[in-house]
């Protein structure tokens, strides 16, 4: 019978059986690197890196392109990452249903902020092209509604 040498160090099944690549010392550098690949290919980000090159480069095929490659190898990356990160556990003993709140808080915050940055980089861009002032406003949510109910 062919034996399996373990990567890295389980903890004892007693213990703890079921295990994530978080839990293990030689999988969470991967794990960590792969998640937040995974998080910077996000649609928030790709809009984000569309609408900021779209205000710098002045071009159409460049806002698009770039962040599409760009969120495309990122995504493929981070996901060998995470692949490689789950073989360090076998099968039987991991955790995928593990609920990961700071990771996620953190990821959220960076997409929040991403798309706040992408905003003030289209709306800078928006104004400085000549965008009529009522367009740059509507487009916060600042302009005020011309429809009011006794048009109805």
């Amino acid at each position: 019978m062919n034996f399996i040498k373990e990567q890295g160090s389980l903890p004892d099944p007693q213990q703890q059986h079921k295990v994530h690549p978080l839990d293990l010392p030689e999988a969470r550098k991967e794990y960590l690197a792969g998640w937040w690949l995974g998080v910077v290919a996000t649609p928030q980000l790709f809009i984000a890196l569309a609408a900021v090159l779209l205000s710098i480069s002045n071009n159409v095929v460049t806002p698009v392109l770039a962040p599409l490659i760009t969120v495309g190898i990122t995504g493929f990356v981070g996901r060998q990452f995470i692949r490689r990160s789950w073989d360090f556990v076998p099968r039987k003993r991991q955790d995928t249903n593990r609920i990961l709140s700071r990771l996620t808080i953190w990821s959220e915050s960076v997409k929040a902020l991403a798309l706040l940055l992408g905003l003030v980089f289209f709306l800078s861009w928006a104004a400085g092209i000549g965008t009529p002032s009522d367009v740059v406003t509507y487009s916060v949510g600042a302009a005020r509604s011309s429809w009011s109910s006794s048009s109805w």
